[in-house]
């Protein structure tokens, strides 16, 4: 998990269309994994 924020945090100097690319994947895979990926981590 702390990879994929790292890399999020470099994806600011991205441009918005790429940067809500990247928000949407990562919405998507809460979605799949839903709170029990979030509390397992």
């Amino acid at each position: 998990m702390e990879s994929e924020y790292a890399f999020l945090a470099e994806a600011r100097d991205i441009d918005a269309p790429s940067l809500l690319s990247i928000a949407s994947a990562v919405f998507v895979d809460f979605f799949r994994h839903g709170e029990a990926g979030l509390l397992g981590q």
